[in-house]
């Protein structure tokens, strides 16, 4: 057996088992969408995944009619951990596209603690389960009790974040393979968030109260208001300030109850 046989076993090997380990996540995301019409990518290369331990793996596909995006993140501490194959960490995140009019956080309670700016629904089973945060919070809370919304709400007690911030709707799950999160989740998940992110577009369309924040952070990106920095513009109609980019990538403003599709600058 010559030398250069020998180098190409002992590195040829754990590059396969690499490759088997990874392939490994991709399976599991594979199979959770099987069914959904779309294709996957994937964002880092291989070489990329095993120098950092980590990578993901991209659905890009449709859920009633609606663009969807799934996302499966996973990551090993150390080399050794690519052993078994099991990472250390893994979350899946599903996406949708939104237009945006405020900005909206819910993430599981831990323990009793006080959070402050927290928005209550007066429902025990959301109080007590998450942590809601708003830049409008009226809207969110008259959105989130609404007869549309709040039926399906009680359905997302297995998430981990639900958020809508910079145009997209995201639900996120940690360690979804471990808790045997599989197809059928999936499918009755998708529904529900579909439902419940056009739901959002719908009611920002009807609502009659417009309340504009006084936030000194954009409603959109969540990012300090800094003239020296980005360009910073208004709403016409209601007044609310943005970052010009942000603006154009809402293409319309940002408040609960504003229709407006001009602005003007600060």
């Amino acid at each position: 057996m010559t030398l250069i046989t020998i180098l190409l076993i002992v590195l040829g090997l754990p590059a396969f088992h690499f490759y088997i380990c990874i392939e490994q996540q991709r399976k599991y995301l594979r199979r959770i969408s099987e069914g959904f019409p779309g294709s996957f990518t994937s964002p880092t290369s291989f070489l990329r995944q095993i120098r950092n331990l980590k990578g993901s793996f991209r659905f890009h596909g449709r859920s009633l009619q609606r663009t969807m995006i799934l996302e499966y993140f996973y990551r090993w501490k150390t080399l050794l951990q690519l052993i078994p194959g099991i990472p250390h960490e893994e979350r899946l995140e599903i996406r949708f596209p939104v237009v945006q009019k405020f900005w909206l956080r819910m993430i599981p309670a831990a323990g009793n603690g006080y959070h402050p700016g927290e928005i209550e629904i007066n429902d025990p089973e959301i109080d007590d389960h998450y942590v809601i945060h708003s830049n409008q919070p009226d809207a969110a809370r008259s959105f989130l009790i609404s007869q549309g919304a709040f039926p399906d709400l009680r359905l997302s007690q297995r998430l981990d974040r639900l958020e809508i911030h910079q145009g997209w709707g995201t639900a996120e799950f940690f360690f979804p393979a471990r808790r045997n999160f599989g197809k059928i989740h999936l499918e009755l998940l998708s529904v529900w968030l579909s439902r419940f992110f056009s739901e959002y577009e719908t009611q920002s369309r009807v609502v009659l109260a417009v309340t504009v924040s006084s936030d000194t952070r954009c409603p959109y990106c969540r990012e300090a208001l800094d003239n020296s920095a980005e360009k910073i513009i208004q709403c016409v109609q209601c007044g609310a300030k943005l970052h010009e980019n942000c603006w154009k990538e809402n293409k319309q403003c940002t408040t609960w109850g504003c229709e407006s599709s001009t602005s003007s600058a600060v």
